[in-house]
């Protein structure tokens, strides 16, 4: 039978500041993108050639946009 792996002690290769200041860049990269997403879907002149949905036709492919790089 194979024997369990142990948990490492030791506390890592990167300091908690340089993980928090990562962790930070990143949040704030994401805010920057979200709102530049909501700034163009509301500045957005779609021709309306279908009587229906209107820009509310391409939330599909916001979602899409928003989970491809969740995934």
């Amino acid at each position: 039978m194979a024997k369990p792996k142990s948990k490492s002690t030791s506390k890592g290769s990167t300091s908690p500041g340089f993980n928090k200041a990562v962790q930070l860049l990143l949040h704030f990269t994401a805010v920057l993108q979200f709102n530049y997403g909501v700034y163009i879907f509301h500045t957005l002149d779609m021709p309306n050639t279908v009587p229906f949905a209107g820009k509310f036709k391409f939330l599909t492919f916001i979602c899409a946009s928003v989970k491809i790089p969740l995934a």
